[in-house]
Protein backbone atom coordinates (compact mmCIF):
# COMPACT_ATOMS: atom_id res chain seq x y z
CA UNK A 1 0.00 0.00 0.00
CA UNK A 2 1.50 3.45 -1.14
CA UNK A 3 -0.03 6.69 0.32
CA UNK A 4 1.08 10.01 -1.18
CA UNK A 5 0.23 13.70 -0.52
CA UNK A 6 0.47 16.15 -3.77
CA UNK A 7 0.53 19.86 -3.28
CA UNK A 8 -2.82 20.35 -5.15
CA UNK A 9 -2.20 24.27 -5.42
CA UNK A 10 1.23 23.42 -8.39
CA UNK A 11 -0.13 20.01 -8.82
CA UNK A 12 2.55 19.22 -9.96
CA UNK A 13 4.76 18.42 -6.67
CA UNK A 14 4.57 15.35 -3.94
CA UNK A 15 4.84 16.43 -1.12
CA UNK A 16 5.59 13.30 0.95
CA UNK A 17 4.95 9.66 0.47
CA UNK A 18 4.67 6.38 2.97
CA UNK A 19 4.61 2.70 1.69
CA UNK A 20 3.70 -0.22 3.51
CA UNK A 21 3.57 -3.83 3.25
CA UNK A 22 0.25 -5.60 2.69
CA UNK A 23 -2.78 -4.79 1.02
CA UNK A 24 -5.56 -2.47 3.02
CA UNK A 25 -9.27 -2.52 3.39
CA UNK A 26 -11.43 -0.23 4.76
CA UNK A 27 -9.60 3.55 4.37
CA UNK A 28 -10.89 6.47 6.87
CA UNK A 29 -9.39 9.88 6.51
CA UNK A 30 -10.15 12.68 9.17
CA UNK A 31 -8.64 16.06 8.66
CA UNK A 32 -5.20 15.16 10.56
CA UNK A 33 -4.96 11.21 10.53
CA UNK A 34 -5.67 8.81 7.38
CA UNK A 35 -6.46 4.98 8.54
CA UNK A 36 -5.69 2.04 6.61
CA UNK A 37 -7.38 -0.72 7.73
CA UNK A 38 -6.78 -5.18 7.11
CA UNK A 39 -8.94 -8.06 7.33
CA UNK A 40 -6.89 -10.71 9.78
CA UNK A 41 -8.05 -14.20 10.09
CA UNK A 42 -7.59 -15.62 13.33
CA UNK A 43 -6.58 -19.57 13.67
CA UNK A 44 -5.47 -21.34 16.29
CA UNK A 45 -5.06 -25.30 16.23
CA UNK A 46 -5.00 -27.49 19.52
CA UNK A 47 -3.27 -30.22 17.56
CA UNK A 48 -3.22 -32.14 20.49
CA UNK A 49 -5.85 -35.07 21.04
CA UNK A 50 -7.88 -34.25 23.93
CA UNK A 51 -10.34 -37.03 25.39
CA UNK A 52 -13.69 -35.85 26.77
CA UNK A 53 -15.78 -36.93 29.64
CA UNK A 54 -17.19 -39.95 28.18
CA UNK A 55 -13.16 -40.97 26.78
CA UNK A 56 -14.09 -39.77 23.52
CA UNK A 57 -10.88 -37.94 21.54
CA UNK A 58 -11.68 -35.07 19.66
CA UNK A 59 -9.32 -31.93 18.33
CA UNK A 60 -10.65 -28.15 19.38
CA UNK A 61 -9.84 -25.61 16.20
CA UNK A 62 -10.54 -22.18 17.00
CA UNK A 63 -11.41 -19.27 14.44
CA UNK A 64 -11.76 -15.80 15.03
CA UNK A 65 -11.97 -12.44 13.17
CA UNK A 66 -9.75 -9.31 13.73
CA UNK A 67 -9.09 -5.98 11.74
CA UNK A 68 -5.39 -4.50 11.88
CA UNK A 69 -5.75 -0.97 11.91
CA UNK A 70 -2.25 1.79 10.78
CA UNK A 71 -2.97 5.18 12.01
CA UNK A 72 -1.18 8.27 9.61
CA UNK A 73 -0.59 11.21 10.65
CA UNK A 74 -1.52 13.91 8.01
CA UNK A 75 0.40 17.62 8.78
CA UNK A 76 1.03 19.80 5.82
CA UNK A 77 0.77 17.26 3.31
CA UNK A 78 3.88 15.22 5.48
CA UNK A 79 2.88 11.92 6.32
CA UNK A 80 4.08 9.88 9.11
CA UNK A 81 2.94 6.57 10.66
CA UNK A 82 1.69 7.28 14.40
CA UNK A 83 0.59 3.77 15.61
CA UNK A 84 -0.74 0.81 14.88
CA UNK A 85 -2.78 -2.50 16.71
CA UNK A 86 -5.47 -5.03 16.11
CA UNK A 87 -8.69 -5.31 17.42
CA UNK A 88 -11.54 -8.14 17.49
CA UNK A 89 -14.15 -7.83 14.83
CA UNK A 90 -14.44 -6.35 11.23
CA UNK A 91 -15.54 -2.94 10.00
CA UNK A 92 -18.54 -2.92 7.20
CA UNK A 93 -17.09 0.40 5.60
CA UNK A 94 -15.31 3.65 6.08
CA UNK A 95 -18.77 5.19 7.91
CA UNK A 96 -17.64 2.49 11.27
CA UNK A 97 -14.67 4.59 11.57
CA UNK A 98 -14.82 7.94 13.02
CA UNK A 99 -12.20 10.23 15.03
CA UNK A 100 -13.60 13.22 17.02
CA UNK A 101 -12.14 14.89 20.19
CA UNK A 102 -8.91 13.16 19.83
CA UNK A 103 -10.40 9.59 19.82
CA UNK A 104 -11.04 6.64 17.08
CA UNK A 105 -14.81 5.20 17.55
CA UNK A 106 -15.63 2.33 15.63
CA UNK A 107 -18.41 -0.32 15.32
CA UNK A 108 -17.58 -3.55 14.16
CA UNK A 109 -19.04 -7.18 14.02
CA UNK A 110 -17.45 -9.70 15.26
CA UNK A 111 -17.28 -13.81 14.62
CA UNK A 112 -16.10 -16.59 17.05
CA UNK A 113 -16.33 -20.40 15.63
CA UNK A 114 -15.18 -23.52 16.79
CA UNK A 115 -14.23 -26.78 15.18
CA UNK A 116 -14.12 -29.55 16.88
CA UNK A 117 -13.43 -33.44 15.07
CA UNK A 118 -14.15 -36.19 16.74
CA UNK A 119 -11.38 -38.79 16.12
CA UNK A 120 -12.50 -42.11 16.78
CA UNK A 121 -12.97 -44.29 13.61
CA UNK A 122 -14.54 -42.06 10.84
CA UNK A 123 -13.68 -38.63 11.67
CA UNK A 124 -17.00 -36.15 12.69
CA UNK A 125 -17.11 -32.47 12.90
CA UNK A 126 -18.71 -30.69 14.63
CA UNK A 127 -19.43 -26.59 14.33
CA UNK A 128 -20.36 -24.02 16.78
CA UNK A 129 -20.58 -20.22 15.85
CA UNK A 130 -21.22 -16.91 18.06
CA UNK A 131 -21.91 -13.39 16.00
CA UNK A 132 -22.27 -10.32 17.98
CA UNK A 133 -21.05 -6.72 17.40
CA UNK A 134 -18.96 -4.05 19.45
CA UNK A 135 -17.92 -0.40 19.55
CA UNK A 136 -14.70 0.23 20.54
CA UNK A 137 -13.34 3.63 21.76
CA UNK A 138 -9.25 4.15 20.76
CA UNK A 139 -6.74 7.02 22.25
CA UNK A 140 -4.46 8.47 19.78
CA UNK A 141 -1.88 5.95 20.91
CA UNK A 142 -4.92 3.18 19.35
CA UNK A 143 -5.40 1.72 22.85
CA UNK A 144 -9.01 0.50 24.05
CA UNK A 145 -10.29 2.79 26.65
CA UNK A 146 -13.80 2.16 25.78
CA UNK A 147 -16.27 -0.50 25.10
CA UNK A 148 -19.95 -1.66 24.27
CA UNK A 149 -20.11 -5.67 23.35
CA UNK A 150 -22.36 -8.21 22.56
CA UNK A 151 -25.01 -6.07 20.66
CA UNK A 152 -27.17 -7.65 18.31
CA UNK A 153 -26.25 -11.56 19.17
CA UNK A 154 -26.43 -13.22 16.21
CA UNK A 155 -26.73 -10.58 14.11
CA UNK A 156 -24.30 -8.58 11.89
CA UNK A 157 -23.79 -4.11 11.64
CA UNK A 158 -25.82 -2.80 8.10
CA UNK A 159 -24.82 0.89 8.86
CA UNK A 160 -23.27 3.43 11.06
CA UNK A 161 -23.68 6.81 11.58
CA UNK A 162 -21.74 8.96 13.78
CA UNK A 163 -23.11 12.14 14.88
CA UNK A 164 -20.84 14.34 17.27
CA UNK A 165 -21.30 12.34 21.12
CA UNK A 166 -23.38 9.86 19.56
CA UNK A 167 -23.29 7.02 17.72
CA UNK A 168 -26.28 5.24 15.20
CA UNK A 169 -25.82 1.59 14.02
CA UNK A 170 -28.57 -1.26 12.64
CA UNK A 171 -27.57 -4.60 13.40
CA UNK A 172 -29.75 -7.29 11.61
CA UNK A 173 -31.35 -10.45 11.22
CA UNK A 174 -34.77 -10.66 10.99
CA UNK A 175 -35.49 -7.05 12.52
CA UNK A 176 -33.61 -3.77 12.77
CA UNK A 177 -32.26 -2.57 15.97
CA UNK A 178 -31.24 0.62 15.42
CA UNK A 179 -28.95 1.53 18.34
CA UNK A 180 -28.08 4.83 19.83
CA UNK A 181 -25.11 4.74 21.60
CA UNK A 182 -23.51 7.79 24.05
CA UNK A 183 -19.72 8.50 23.66
CA UNK A 184 -19.56 11.78 25.78
CA UNK A 185 -17.26 9.55 28.34
CA UNK A 186 -14.98 7.68 25.79
CA UNK A 187 -14.24 5.36 28.79
CA UNK A 188 -17.46 4.79 29.40
CA UNK A 189 -19.84 4.92 25.98
CA UNK A 190 -23.63 3.90 26.98
CA UNK A 191 -26.67 2.10 24.93
CA UNK A 192 -29.04 4.84 25.59
CA UNK A 193 -31.84 2.68 22.76
CA UNK A 194 -32.58 0.20 21.11
CA UNK A 195 -35.38 0.66 17.99
CA UNK A 196 -36.81 -2.56 17.04
CA UNK A 197 -38.73 -2.41 13.09
CA UNK A 198 -38.94 -4.75 10.35
CA UNK A 199 -36.87 -4.15 8.06
CA UNK A 200 -32.93 -2.76 7.74
CA UNK A 201 -31.41 0.75 6.73
CA UNK A 202 -27.93 0.05 4.57
CA UNK A 203 -27.27 3.39 5.01
CA UNK A 204 -27.67 6.40 7.53
CA UNK A 205 -27.47 10.22 7.42
CA UNK A 206 -28.40 12.61 8.86
CA UNK A 207 -31.04 15.11 7.42
CA UNK A 208 -31.35 17.69 9.53
CA UNK A 209 -30.88 18.61 13.72
CA UNK A 210 -32.35 16.00 15.36
CA UNK A 211 -33.75 13.95 12.45
CA UNK A 212 -31.43 11.08 10.62
CA UNK A 213 -32.82 9.19 7.10
CA UNK A 214 -32.27 5.34 6.50
CA UNK A 215 -32.32 3.97 3.39
CA UNK A 216 -32.44 0.20 3.02
CA UNK A 217 -34.91 -2.76 2.69
CA UNK A 218 -38.19 -3.73 4.00
CA UNK A 219 -38.34 -7.63 5.53
CA UNK A 220 -40.59 -10.19 6.75
CA UNK A 221 -40.41 -10.09 10.58
CA UNK A 222 -40.59 -13.91 10.36
CA UNK A 223 -37.79 -14.81 7.84
CA UNK A 224 -35.68 -11.60 7.45
CA UNK A 225 -35.91 -11.91 3.94
CA UNK A 226 -35.97 -8.83 2.09
CA UNK A 227 -39.00 -7.57 0.44
CA UNK A 228 -37.74 -4.20 -1.76
CA UNK A 229 -36.65 -0.78 -0.66
CA UNK A 230 -37.96 0.95 2.64
CA UNK A 231 -36.96 4.41 3.26
CA UNK A 232 -37.09 5.16 6.95
CA UNK A 233 -36.81 8.66 8.74
CA UNK A 234 -36.04 8.87 12.33
CA UNK A 235 -36.47 11.45 14.97
CA UNK A 236 -33.24 10.96 17.32
CA UNK A 237 -33.83 14.40 19.24
CA UNK A 238 -33.59 12.08 22.29
CA UNK A 239 -31.51 9.31 21.70
CA UNK A 240 -33.02 7.78 24.45
CA UNK A 241 -36.18 7.36 22.70
CA UNK A 242 -35.27 7.35 18.74
CA UNK A 243 -38.83 6.92 16.99
CA UNK A 244 -39.69 6.00 12.96
CA UNK A 245 -41.43 9.42 12.66
CA UNK A 246 -42.06 8.39 8.91
CA UNK A 247 -41.12 5.51 5.81
CA UNK A 248 -41.84 4.69 2.70
CA UNK A 249 -42.09 0.89 1.16
CA UNK A 250 -41.44 0.39 -2.60
CA UNK A 251 -42.31 -3.09 -3.44
CA UNK A 252 -39.25 -5.00 -5.11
Amino acid sequence: TVVTSINAASGTSFASHKAMLGASGTVYCSTTHLFLTSYVNGYNENSEVQTDANGKHFVRNTYDSHTAICMLKLDAGVITEQASTTIEGNFLNQFSLDQYNGYLRVVVSRNSSTETIWTDGIDEYEWNSVDDNALYVLDDALRVVGTVENLGEDESVQSVRFAGDVAYFVTFRQVDPLFAVDLSDPASPTVLSALKISGFSAYLHAYSDGLLLGIGYDADETSGATQGVKISMFDVRDPQNVTEIAKLSVDA
